[in-house]
């Protein structure tokens, strides 16, 4: 089983080396930092932590299309897979809220965009000029001008029926973030009909939670799920009894005031959906029903407070070992 860890680049150089050189101490083998397009910078930061440390593989958590163009993504990730001694992954979607309405961008054709960002990134790390006529971007004679790993990974995350297909089709690994514990069937549903789609590839499925432990880990993910509620697909904001005008000003707190603005509207029982919580052996207990209902593959556990990363950690790899 496959372990890592997300966190967003929300704290200093130094904290974010220690927590990742935490994490492959501990034996966890991906770390995915957020490119948020307000923190600071997701290839600078993974160059930062490719260079302080020695087996963990290295990735975006993720980026997309609308801020970075496919080119400069696959480059960059090329740059730091040779860097890095080949532990770098391209981790590609759609796009949140958070980054893409303050810059006042719209999520437009989403399917189409990424399925040419994950075409052009693995076409220019074949090695050969690449020539792409797309519906959003197009190539001629485009080549990279150094040694690149043709089998560079390609990470998923996404959250819609379609998209999630997609990633199916296309990704060697989809992490599935932010579903709700009761949405996971269908899930995995979506992503492996996709998969056969494509000629019955085998796709890992990494799953990602936070875990909640005391109070101050609780009012955490309480404001990291903000994100989560806004940025779900209908059916699930349906089922969670989420109505447009809750959904709207979650919105307009977090884009206004970030996400503590919004986080009391995050009441514990929509919380409860989303979070592994209890003693190690209950939280071992529940993922082993999870892996073994639904062919999961690997857990990601969401480094959400930077500063709690030192009691954080050593829980979770304490939970691994039990499963």
């Amino acid at each position: 089983m496959k372990t890592g860890i997300t966190m967003n680049p929300d704290a200093p150089p130094g904290t974010l080396i220690q927590i990742v050189k935490q994490a492959e101490d501990l034996g966890f083998s991906y770390v995915y930092v957020a490119d948020q397009g307000f923190s600071r910078d997701v290839y600078v930061t993974l160059t930062l932590l490719a260079s302080a440390t020695n087996k963990i593989h290295l990735g975006p958590g993720v980026t997309h299309p609308y801020t970075r163009h496919p080119v400069v993504a696959a480059v960059s990730i090329a740059s730091l897979d040779e860097f890095s001694g080949g532990r770098a992954f391209l981790g590609l979607g759609a796009g949140g809220s958070r980054t893409l309405e303050p810059l006042q961008l719209t999520r437009t054709n989403p399917l189409q965009m990424c399925r040419e960002a994950a075409t052009i990134a693995r076409r220019l790390w074949q090695g050969a000029a690449v020539n792409y006529q797309g519906n959003h971007f197009q190539l001629k004679e485009a080549g990279l001008n150094f040694p690149v790993r043709a089998d560079i990974e390609l990470h998923w995350a996404a959250r819609g029926p379609k998209m999630l297909a997609l990633g199916g089709e296309l990704a060697d690994v989809v992490m599935l973030n932010g579903i709700p514990h009761f949405e996971l069937e269908n899930v995995v549903k979506h992503v492996r009909a996709g998969a056969e789609r494509a000629g019955g590839r085998k796709v890992q499925l990494q799953y990602a939670v936070p875990l909640v432990y005391d109070e101050a880990s609780r009012e955490s993910a309480r404001m990291r799920t903000v994100y989560r509620l806004v940025d779900s697909a209908e059916h699930v904001k349906a089922k969670l009894g989420i109505s447009p005008e809750l959904n709207a000003e979650m919105r307009r707190l977090v884009t206004e005031k970030g996400p503590q603005a919004a986080a009391h509207l995050v009441s514990d029982e929509l919380l409860q959906h989303f979070i592994l919580e209890g003693t190690p052996d209950d939280n071992a207990n529940t993922l082993h029903h999870l892996f073994k209902t639904y062919g999961l593959d690997g857990l990601t556990i969401e480094v959400h407070d930077p500063l709690s990363a030192t009691t954080l950690l050593p829980r979770a790899a304490e939970i691994v070992n039990r499963l």
